[in-house]
């Protein structure tokens, strides 16, 4: 049949680039972004932040993203969002009716109250209204008795590798689309995954947070996951070291100022 056809369509691989998972966490330590407000507010941070997703979203189609705030006591997930307590309860009663236990609930790829632009790739408005939505709900749920000096950049990694290593999970266990008619013994096998972190820090000392952040960096080490550090603000010896320690890149902007990210 190929030398019919005179092509090889029928023997020919995919050598497109394994599917990438980026997972940011955001530095949301409120004290930090007061101070760097007259140079580069929070809001064109967000907004430049967003573009990099966008870019990261259309190098390819598989491509995956997921962004965590790291904030003043907590650490938590703006995309994807978490379910809403409603749709939370009502998805564990129906796995208790229909297994006879609770399950682990998944969480929303998305905003579906959102009304798409036409003029706008949906996956793009979907991260952009929901990252957007959930930090203003952060904020609005800070209250000054929970603010401190200080960001939880230890929870975040935490966080951060535990989604990883689910997506991962899901990923691998979701049987390969390719027809197998070559009968190439690749075909069928699950697809791979590049997996990154990426931190944009304001914080400065985080030297009672030693130890979990040494765990998170041994983590990584482990899973070849490098982790990348964006230092706006502050000076902090130990997310360079976590840089280092993982093949990742440390860059540190001397003059932050709005369109440096």
């Amino acid at each position: 049949m190929n030398a019919v056809d005179g092509s090889d369509h029928y023997s020919k691989t995919s050598d497109e680039p394994p599917a990438s998972l980026l997972t940011i966490i955001l530095d949301t330590n409120p004290h930090a972004w007061t101070l760097l407000a007259p140079v580069l507010p929070l809001s064109t941070a967000v907004a430049n932040l967003l573009v990099f997703i966008n870019a990261h979203l259309a190098f390819n189609h598989a491509n995956k993203i997921a962004v965590l705030a790291s904030h003043t006591q907590k650490a938590v997930f703006l995309y994807p969002p978490p379910p809403s307590p409603s749709s939370s309860s009502s998805a564990t009663n129906g796995a208790s009716a229909h297994n006879g236990s609770s399950d682990d609930v998944e969480m929303v790829d998305g905003v579906p109250s959102v009304d798409i632009d036409a003029n706008t790739y949906r996956p793009f408005r979907l991260v952009q209204e929901s990252l957007i939505n959930s930090l203003k709900n952060l904020i609005a749920t800070t209250s000054p008795s929970t603010l401190s000096a200080t960001t939880s950049i230890a929870g975040a990694l935490t966080l951060a590798l535990t989604h990883i290593h689910k997506t991962g999970t899901l990923l691998s266990s979701t049987p390969s689309t390719n027809s197998g008619a070559n009968n190439d013994p690749s075909a069928g096998r699950p697809p791979s995954l590049a997996s990154r972190i990426l931190i944009l820090s304001v914080s400065g000392d985080l030297a009672h947070q030693y130890i979990p952040i040494m765990n998170t960096i041994f983590a990584c080490q482990r899973l070849s996951i490098p982790i990348d550090i964006a230092k706006i603000a502050g000076d902090t010896v130990f997310l360079q070291q976590a840089s280092d320690a993982t093949k990742g890149t440390y860059m540190k902007l001397e003059h932050p100022q709005a369109g440096a990210i």
